[in-house]
């Protein structure tokens, strides 16, 4: 007598169960913006994400080492605010800090990886396409380089042709080259040859992907480093254009946040540095940048990696989006700050080592530098608008008088690429 009693019980939990299951799932896609059908995916990789990293951990740790030898310092200069170093040497009475860039301390840890300039496959490339030569001699950075994108941005249409030995392997030497005979690639192919073009120049480049939802990949770009404007921004080969605003180009998290306010007030500029593709049309492209996400690494030929190792899955992606776009079921790392998403390069510190005085009115000042370039050469450092000389120890020895000082220092980077200097504003008494 019991058997149906049960049977009947049996059922309503299971039936409770089953809609308890439906409700969560539901929530789930709700509460990340997620296709129903895409929910079991996204989960069974995010609760892979850890395990992976945890079995490849080494791939991390040597990830850690490569991004922390851009990091050049003067030697023994211990890790600090220079701020503080200054605020030391100001106790004396003798020197008073009134403000300047190189008081501004350096993000202490950037996880990015760079493919170095000097891989094989770069040379080749280099030298294969004679790439120097593309660059007009006398033109300044960004027109250089827009040289070199309007160069890229022709060398095939756009389409889906399979890419020579595939995506992950191909030279960028031989995609060019097939696409010179004819063959037709899509957006991350263009995305991809750009960044490793750039890197054989010895330019910083970055892989940037643009989504209007944060799960679909509807468009790949390029970001390279500019010297002369001291940010990123963003480059599409595909499309053949940059963004601006009053001269000054983009990067794909000010499209991301900024894009909309600067389109609606008139301000945003799209500029081609190439004819359009014969097989694309004119298309706003602005509502993809609703999320952008960052490969931390562009060594993807150099340093091979198993599927979902930390140093170059989801855990070594960083992605922002526009502040309607919610909690995404990822375990891509969100970095809304753009001080962190954007970090400088070729960017300097200034230390005080120390202040003394020789006689009256005569003092010495010595400085220690801090530096993040992945393509260093060495430090340059002036006084007073003098000549820039070369501080190869990352230190530097000026005498001056009693009176009002510019000190000023920068990178130069393995090309020959100046960064910002920054400066640091004093007053001997």
């Amino acid at each position: 007598m019991s058997a149906p009693g049960w049977s009947r019980y049996s059922k309503k939990l299971f039936a409770a169960a089953l809609l308890l299951f439906c409700a969560g799932f539901l929530f789930i896609s709700y509460r990340y913006q997620a296709m129903p059908w895409d929910v079991p995916v996204l989960t069974a990789r995010k609760l892979a994400a850890p395990i992976l990293a945890r079995i490849h951990s080494e791939d991390a740790t040597k990830a850690g080492f490569l991004s922390a030898s851009y990091f050049h310092a003067a030697p023994g200069l211990p890790e600090g605010d220079p701020r503080e170093s200054w605020r030391t040497v100001s106790r004396s009475g003798n020197i008073m800090v009134l403000g300047g860039s190189g008081l501004k301390p350096l993000q202490r840890r950037v996880p990015f990886v760079f493919e170095s300039p000097d891989a094989p496959y770069l040379a080749e490339l280099l030298q294969r396409y004679q790439l120097h030569e593309l660059l007009p001699r006398e033109a300044g950075e960004y027109d250089k380089m827009l040289a070199l994108f309007a160069w890229l941005g022709t060398r095939w249409d756009h389409g889906a042709d399979p890419v020579p030995g595939g995506l992950s392997w191909s030279p960028p030497a031989e995609i060019i080259a097939a696409g010179e005979r004819g063959a037709r690639f899509w957006c991350e192919v263009c995305a991809r040859v750009t960044v490793q073009a750039a890197t054989a120049l010895g330019w910083p480049a970055r892989l940037i992907t643009a989504s209007s939802d944060g799960y679909r990949w509807e468009h790949a770009l390029a970001e390279v480093w500019s010297n002369q404007f001291n940010k990123w921004f963003l480059v599409d080969t595909d499309y053949n254009v940059v963004y601006e605003a009053q001269g000054v180009p983009l990067s794909a998290y000010e499209m991301c946040h900024l894009g909309p306010e600067l389109q609606a007030s008139g301000v945003l500029k799209v500029r081609r540095f190439a004819p359009l593709k014969r097989s694309l049309r004119e298309v706003d492209l602005l509502r993809l940048y609703r999320y952008v996400h960052l490969d931390l690494r562009n060594d993807w030929y150099s340093r091979r990696l198993q599927q979902g190792s930390p140093a170059g899955g989801d855990l070594a992606t960083w992605w922002t989006g526009r502040a309607d776009l919610g909690p995404l079921l990822t375990s891509k790392i969100r970095v809304d700050r753009q001080e962190f998403f954007d970090w400088p390069v070729n960017a300097t510190e200034i230390h005080a080592s120390e202040v003394r005085e020789l006689d009256a009115g005569r003092y010495l000042i010595a400085l220690a530098l801090r530096g993040y370039s992945p393509y260093f050469k060495q430090f340059l450092i002036r006084v007073d608008q003098g000549a820039w000389l070369a501080a190869p120890d990352a230190r530097g020895y000026f005498e001056m008088m009693r009176g009002r000082h510019v000190l000023e220092a920068r990178v130069e980077s393995l090309e020959g690429g100046l960064g910002p200097a920054a400066r640091v504003d004093i007053l001997l008494r």
